[in-house]
């Protein structure tokens, strides 16, 4: 899924890739505003980030906080999976977060 991502967007120049870690103040000050031409006021930033507090996956957590759990993840994926991971899917990561596609100031503090 990643790869076809970065081949589409390599294939037609639209779209963006979005580090989930740079959100909301992403969103807020780039992507809705810049890239979807659609305005954000006061009100509508802290609508934003009141809703990237909550855990999004899956109706059942739907009422859950957002907690960062990455490493936890990581820590407990078997070896096969990581090596899978770092075999298919972490190439084509490092090119989109190396500005294959990606905004320079996507990474870079505001």
């Amino acid at each position: 899924m990643c790869q076809s991502a970065l081949d589409e967007y390599h294939n037609t120049g639209k779209g963006e890739f979005v580090n989930y870690v740079d959100l909301p103040n992403l969103l807020i000050d780039y992507i809705i505003p810049d890239h979807f031409d659609v305005p954000v006021g006061p009100e509508e930033a802290q609508n934003i980030n009141e809703v990237c507090t909550v855990y999004s996956k899956g109706s059942h957590n739907r009422d859950k906080e957002w907690k960062e759990d990455s490493q936890t993840k990581r820590l407990n994926a078997s070896n096969k999976i990581v090596r899978a991971s770092e075999t298919w899917l972490l190439p084509v990561f490092n090119a989109m977060e190396e500005g294959e596609g990606q905004k320079q100031f996507m990474n870079s503090p505001k």
